[in-house]
C-alpha cells in the first residue's frame, strides 16, 4: 500500500514544524533540537535522519501507533555541532533526551545514514531500547557494499580530506538551499531506469519534501554531513553480534544507493535479526510504498 503524500505546498504551509521544534540542552550545555510526530499516545520512538537530511524527514510519513520524536544529529539542522563526536556519542545524547522526556524505555528508527545510529544505541543502551530498525542503512565499514564509489568517497571526505570537504561543500550547499525541485529529482532519479518502483517514487512532490527535509539539515553549515561522513568510515567500537535487542531489517533488491548487500549483512551478523527485503524496491520507493508496514511492526515490536 503506498502512502498519500501531501504537496510541496502543503508541506510547507502545514503545522509549520518549525514552530513545533523544540530544544532539549545536553549535560556538557550543547542544543539537541527534536520534533515530535505521530499519535502523542503512541509507542514512544526515537528516529534518525538519513544522510544528509533533519528532524523534518519523517513528516512524510505515516506514523499511525508510534509517536515520533525525529532528532537533529551535532551540525544538522537546529542541533549545534560538536566537533570530534564519534558514533557512541550518540547513545549518550539519545539517552538525556529520553530521561528528560520521561522515557523509561523507546524504540529506535535509522533510515540511511540514520541507521548506524539506531545500531548504536541498541547496542549501547541494551534493555532501555526496547526494539531497533534499519531502513535501507548503512553499515560498519567492513560490509559488502560500503566499498561502492560513492559511499566510499563521502567516508575519505569526512575523514581524509576535510578542507576540501568542506570547500565544496560551501559550493553545493547553496545549490540544495536555493535550487528547484526538478534538479533534485531528475538527479535521484539518473540511477534507476524509467518505469521502476524507484523512477516512480520519486515524483515532484516527494522530491520536494526530500529536498525541504536536506535544506533544513543544512540550515547553518554542512558541519553535520563532514563529521557524518568521518563516522561512515571508522570503526564503530562494538560489534553487531553484541546486539541483544529486537532488531528490524528493511532493504528494497533494487536499491542503487545503498547495496542491498549491507542490509543482509546485518540480518547474518545480528542474532534473531526479522529481515525483510522487498522485490524490486529501491531507496525512496522502500520507505514510500512500505511505510505502512514498517511503522506497524516497530509498534508491535516496541
Amino acid at each position: 500500500m503506498t502512502d498519500v503524500v501531501p504537496s510541496v505546498r502543503e508541506f510547507e504551509r502545514g503545522a509549520n514544524l518549525d514552530r513545533l521544534t523544540r530544544l532539549h540542552a545536553l549535560p556538557c550545555g550543547r542544543r539537541l533540537a527534536y520534533l515530535e510526530l505521530g499519535d502523542p499516545q503512541g509507542k514512544p520512538c526515537f528516529y534518525f535522519h538519513g544522510f544528509p537530511g533533519s528532524r523534518l524527514e519523517p513528516a512524510i510519513l505515516d506514523v499511525a501507533g508510534l509517536r515520533l520524536i525525529a532528532v537533529d544529529r551535532p551540525g544538522y539542522g537546529r542541533s549545534e555541532p560538536c566537533a570530534g563526536r564519534g558514533l557512541l556519542d550518540w547513545p549518550k545524547d539519545v539517552a538525556s533526551l529520553a530521561d528528560a522526556l520521561g522515557l523509561a524505555r523507546f524504540s529506535v528508527i535509522g533510515v540511511s545514514g540514520g541507521a548506524p545510529y539506531a545500531a548504536a544505541c541498541a547496542y549501547a543502551l541494551g534493555a532501555r531500547v526496547a526494539a531497533a530498525a534499519v531502513i535501507c542503512g548503512l553499515g560498519p565499514p567492513d560490509a559488502p557494499g560500503m566499498d561502492t564509489f560513492h559511499i566510499r568517497l563521502l567516508q575519505l571526505a569526512g575523514s581524509n580530506w576535510p578542507t576540501t570537504s568542506r570547500a565544496l561543500l560551501s559550493v553545493w550547499r547553496p545549490l540544495v538551499l536555493r535550487g528547484p525541485v526538478d534538479m533534485l529529482q531528475t538527479r535521484l532519479r539518473a540511477r534507476n531506469p524509467r518505469g521502476s518502483k524507484e523512477w516512480a517514487a520519486l515524483s515532484p512532490d516527494f522530491a520536494g519534501l526530500i529536498l525541504a527535509s536536506w535544506r533544513e539539515g543544512m540550515r547553518y553549515s554542512a558541519d553535520g554531513m563532514l563529521s557524518d561522513g568521518a563516522i561512515y568510515g571508522a570503526p564503530w567500537g562494538f560489534s553487531l553480534a553484541d546486539i541483544k535487542t529486537r532488531f528490524l531489517i528493511w532493504h528494497g533488491t533494487a536499491d542503487t544507493t545503498v547495496p542491498v548487500s549491507i542490509g543482509h549483512y546485518y540480518a547474518a551478523h545480528i542474532r534473531h535479526a526479522d529481515a525483510r527485503f522487498p522485490v524490486g524496491e529501491g531507496h525512496f520507493s522502500l520507505v514510500r510504498n512500505h511505510i505502512l508496514s514498517m511503522t506497524a511492526a516497530i509498534a508491535v515490536a516496541s
